[in-house]
């Protein structure tokens, strides 16, 4: 049985043949570097990240990942929606919502697929359906996978020189500290080349926006197949805070209304992954406290961070 997803299969192809310049993906391809090819595995299977496979050059996405997505993008857009009509209360408490119920359902179930696969619950919100908020959700989806595609062209096209030594090094338990920090350096680079990628191909301000959305979604769902709240990257990858704060440093917009809703989705998304993972970072007097802007909110959502990764290095050292 197909999967709700697949309804964007055709759009996913499209909407990644059109965030490039024009002849850059057709000269990686003739090239050699990058395949023609997007593969989609449609097994039932717990989520697995995009990847690009070294040896036959294609991008390699996953139905069950894809549903993760997109339900993550649906959420974000509601809890954002929540948040701007709680916005005089001094705490945004989304339980409060009429939506928190189905929300909540859907939220867990899309978390679950990190751990187990299991068919899309009936009732719920599902891709391609004739609905505005459906509508919304299917875009930003495209934005936030488009962006984990270029990463991985990124991969392909700067590291090609690397692959042996990615082939030999990545799963390799005695990984040194400089081969460690040139795995590191290697997902900042494809983080660069898909965002600056994108932002090239269209400089008009609402695809800027739309873009930098996406970007910042895709780096947030990841952070929720974590398994707890450690945000350091391991051996092979940044923090994940750290990729978070390069990709915010990007964000330049012409319109206040886009600085204030690209903040805000990344803040949401930060203070909705303490929650879920019962870390209280709010202040003793929460009630009566006040932000002055996004920095000062920024400022402890970051400082909570590296509170929690410093008790991480000193209970579970990667080396």
């Amino acid at each position: 049985m197909s999967q709700p997803i697949s309804q964007l299969y055709d759009r996913i192809t499209d909407f990644f043949a059109a965030g490039h310049l024009p002849g850059q993906l057709e000269q990686a391809i003739q090239s050699g570097k990058l395949s023609r090819a997007i593969f989609i595995d449609p097994e039932p299977a717990k989520a697995r990240t995009p990847y690009a496979n070294l040896d036959d050059k294609e991008i390699k996405l996953q139905a069950t990942f894809l549903s993760y997505l997109w339900s993550f993008c649906y959420c974000m857009i509601r809890f954002q929606q929540m948040t701007i009509d709680q916005i005089e209360a001094p705490i945004v408490r989304l339980r409060n919502s009429s939506e928190a119920p189905i929300l909540n359902v859907l939220f867990d179930w899309a978390n679950s697929l990190r751990d187990t696969y299991s068919d899309w619950p009936t009732d719920l919100p599902t891709p391609g359906q004739d609905s505005q908020r459906i509508l919304e959700a299917d875009a930003l989806f495209l934005f936030a996978i488009r962006y984990l595609m270029f990463h991985e062209v990124g991969h392909l096209i700067l590291h090609e020189s690397s692959a042996d030594f990615i082939r030999r090094e990545k799963r390799n338990p005695s990984l040194s500290a400089e081969d460690s920090r040139r795995f590191r350096m290697m997902e900042l680079q494809a983080d660069d080349f898909a965002i600056d990628t994108l932002l090239a191909a269209n400089t008009a301000e609402p695809h800027r926006y739309m873009n930098m959305v996406g970007a910042a979604i895709a780096q947030l769902a990841s952070l929720f197949l974590l398994k707890d709240d450690d945000l350091r990257g391991g051996r092979t990858h940044p923090d994940f805070d750290e990729r978070l704060k390069r990709l915010a440093k990007k964000a330049s917009f012409s319109e206040q209304q886009h600085t204030l809703f690209f903040d805000g989705t990344i803040s949401i998304g930060l203070q909705v992954f303490f929650e879920r993972y019962a870390v209280d970072f709010l202040p003793v007097d929460s009630e009566a406290w006040r932000l002055t802007d996004f920095s000062d909110l920024f400022d402890m959502l970051y400082q909570k961070i590296d509170e929690r990764k410093a008790l991480y290095v000193q209970h579970r050292p990667f080396i």
